[in-house]
């Protein structure tokens, strides 16, 4: 089953659009991260893993590709775990894709599935809210943040 989660990775004092493709198969279980990142986003693989188990998920051991596009793109940091995690639950039917659809999602995990907030804040609203859509990160404290720039940032997941 394929997922397709809208995150972000900074680039200079801006923020630039990430597409990850999260791809689960029946297969001998590994997990790949292609598309131009870097050590913090392939460490990924063990928080996301951890977070997702200590959440209380029992996801089955599979074959599971993580695109980050575009390819030509860097990505750094570790923001991108919660983008991965949601990929992943989605990839494996545990959550709608439909949840996932039109919002940025940026946010590090913790080992214990807690959700910590991004960095870059005020860059990740400015291309929310040059995209259309609804920023979704960890700390609501950021709405004052991205009220500045014209968009709101801290929308829940489950919200409007």
């Amino acid at each position: 089953m394929l997922a397709r989660v809208t995150s972000a990775t900074p680039c200079g004092i801006e923020a630039r659009a990430a597409t990850i493709e999260v791809d689960v198969r029946a297969a001998l279980p590994q997990f790949h991260i292609v598309g131009l990142s870097d050590a913090a986003i392939r460490e990924s693989r063990q928080r996301v893993w951890s977070a997702i188990k200590n959440s209380g998920f029992d996801l089955p051991q599979r074959t599971v590709v993580v695109n980050l596009a575009p390819a030509d793109l860097r990505k750094e940091g570790n923001h991108l775990d919660l983008a991965i995690a949601l990929g992943l639950l989605a990839a494996h039917e545990h959550l709608p894709q439909q949840v996932l659809e039109n919002r940025l999602i940026c946010g590090v995990l913790g080992l214990d599935g807690s959700v910590r907030p991004a960095r870059a804040a005020l860059a990740l609203a400015a291309l929310a809210g040059q995209m259309g859509s609804h920023p979704s990160t960890a700390d609501d404290g950021r709405v004052a943040v991205g009220a500045c720039c014209g968009g709101e940032l801290g929308h829940p997941l489950g919200g409007a």
